[in-house]
């Protein structure tokens, strides 16, 4: 190469500054750190979807208590140093005050008392927003900088825009926009989002399940799925995560709850995680063929200062759990054995 075209060369990296294989090479470049542990990156596009009744809003709600409270996301998807994030929430899905009293709950659930300067998430509910005026970009830009948010939720997505959710070419600029509020911004952004009412595909995957155009999900980084268990029993699953090996593994189960409080209802999002010592004892029993029944019959004999309702749902969270880790297989409906 001669001494002009290294010039020219020098001058076009300087100008242009891409990345060398040097910096993908050595590690330069990390992923943004956890907001909530495990679950919400900075400056990332988060997804929360799942079917009617899932707790999608709630669960979004309560990401805010945690950002607000330093209280950890299910008792343990820990939250960085109370007051280093500020959540701003766009909520235009249900009514003014159930939105209220969502949050009046589970804050009342954390056992964080209210002082003058927390909690300090902001909220516009019911205003007619749409991200795509004008005025709303320039309007996150101003509260970043001077009110320090910098986690953006968006309940529902749909009420958000006025474009085509089925269409891609209509959903792009609605994507780009929330793109543009992550990169140029800084801003994390939460999407709430519904599933699909079902068009006959058997066995979809999670990724494939949000309504609407595939675009929606191809665009996020992280896809939270909530599905419905049994009543005030929750299964969250993390089918898409930028940066993950593979799938958070294990799927979690988490209970709403009511907790006493002095001033009124209070709420709890509580992980439903089985204990290693009765996993163990589970194990060991099923060296041959149990049925659910007997599995709870079990868990009632060992611990006898559980009630039968009780001992059925730990039966229940610690046989999905197993069959999820390839531990035991389902023989036949309702009965189980261990994997030798």
């Amino acid at each position: 190469m001669s001494h002009d075209e290294e010039l020219e060369a020098k001058e076009l990296l300087e100008k242009y500054k891409p990345l060398s294989a040097g910096d993908l090479a050595t590690a330069r470049l990390k992923p943004p750190p956890w907001i909530i542990t495990d679950l919400l990156r900075e400056r990332s596009l988060t997804l929360i979807t799942g079917e009617t009744y899932t707790g999608k809003t709630m669960f979004a709600m309560n990401i805010a208590v945690s950002i607000d409270t330093g209280v950890p996301v299910l008792g343990h998807h820990a939250y960085r140093p109370k007051g280093s994030h500020r959540v701003i929430f766009f909520g235009q899905d249900g009514p003014t005050w159930d939105y209220a009293q969502q949050y009046l709950k589970l804050w009342r659930g954390s056992g964080v008392p209210v002082t003058e300067r927390y909690p300090r998430s902001l909220f516009f509910l019911n205003r007619g927003a749409n991200l795509l005026d004008d005025g709303f970009y320039s309007l996150l830009g101003r509260f970043n900088d001077v009110l320090k948010t910098d986690v953006l939720v968006l309940d529902t997505l749909l009420e958000l825009h006025d474009k085509n959710e089925n269409l891609s070419y209509e959903m792009k600029p609605v994507l780009g926009q929330l793109k543009r509020i992550r990169d140029k911004l800084g801003y994390t952004v939460i999407m709430v989002h519904h599933e699909s009412k079902g068009d006959g595909m058997p066995l979809r995957g999670k990724n494939n399940k949000p309504r609407g155009s595939g675009l929606i999900v191809q665009s996020s980084d992280e896809h939270i799925n909530l599905s419905l268990k049994r009543k005030n029993v929750i299964k969250l699953a993390l089918p898409k995560a930028r940066g993950a090996d593979a799938e958070v593994e294990p799927p979690e189960q988490f209970e709403i709850v009511s907790v006493p409080h002095p001033e009124g209802k209070a709420l709890k999002l509580v992980a439903s995680l089985p204990t290693a010592s009765r996993v163990t004892k589970i194990l060991e029993f099923l060296g041959q063929e149990r049925t659910r029944k007997e599995v709870g019959e079990f868990i009632r004999a060992q611990e006898p200062l559980l009630d039968t309702a009780d001992a059925f749902k730990h039966a229940d969270r610690i046989l999905d759990y197993l069959v999820y880790h390839k531990k035991i297989a389902r023989v036949r409906h309702g009965v189980y054995k261990r994997i030798q």
